[in-house]
């Protein structure tokens, strides 16, 4: 059975941040259904990370990829893009918990925009801050600015401009790049 989205999640050693990621992947089933999850285990070892032999021994429905060698993460997450049979793929960081319930908002958003390409939902900080995920290209003024001030004064124009401080979080826009750590 094909499902309606599947989410990939690209492993380093996660420890028990793996577990609870892909136990709120499975835990969300407002789309109809939990997702179809790929674990690509980046990590080499003679033995594997506690945290991915235990989601195999907990969860036999999740798809554990062990290419050998760490690949990286873009060559990892299109490595579990391609073991995927769904239309619509979430790639997920291992730390990212995703609440109960977003699954239906992102595979209704696809469904409704059949030209869109990606989408970045709204990224919360541990703290419930919600992290500027989504951002356009900046010039080359507010880069150096960022660089340069970012850190130290991290109100400056540049930064709120390269971070995209000013933009409404709840009002969906077009971007030039969206955060890897949900996608």
């Amino acid at each position: 059975m094909t499902r309606e989205w599947a989410a990939v999640v690209v492993a380093y050693d996660s420890g028990p941040l793996l577990l609870d990621c892909v136990r709120s992947l499975l835990g969300d089933d407002s789309a109809g259904e939990p997702p179809e999850v790929v674990v690509v285990d980046n990590f080499v070892s003679s033995k594997p990370a506690e945290s991915v032999a235990q989601i195999e021994a907990e969860f036999p429905s999740v798809s554990v990829i062990r290419p050998g060698a760490n690949l990286g993460y873009a060559r990892a997450a299109n490595l579990g893009i391609a073991a995927t049979k769904a239309a619509i793929v979430a790639v997920i960081n291992p730390d990212a918990i995703l609440v109960r319930g977003s699954a239906a908002g992102v595979v209704d958003r696809f469904e409704s925009e059949p030209t869109l390409g990606a989408l970045g939902p709204k990224i919360r900080e541990a703290d419930g801050a919600i992290y500027p995920s989504a951002r356009m290209v900046p010039s080359n003024i507010d880069a150096l600015g960022h660089a340069l001030f970012g850190s130290i004064k991290p109100n400056n124009k540049a930064t709120r401009r390269y971070r995209e401080l000013d933009c409404d979080p709840e009002v969906a826009r077009s971007v030039d790049w969206v955060s890897g750590a949900a996608l």
